[in-house]
């Protein structure tokens, strides 16, 4: 598996875990995957 796709998906689920501990929270959510569009590109 390539390390940055392996990378992009760790960091998915770390977001997706801090959900479920502090409770649902869409900016949150929404800015992290802005700031991922642009990793996962490869950049």
């Amino acid at each position: 598996m390539d390390k940055k796709y392996y990378k992009s998906i760790a960091i998915t689920v770390s977001v997706a875990a801090l959900n479920v501990i502090f409770g649902f929270d869409p900016k949150f959510t929404i800015i992290n995957m802005i700031w991922l569009i642009p990793f996962n590109n490869g950049k």
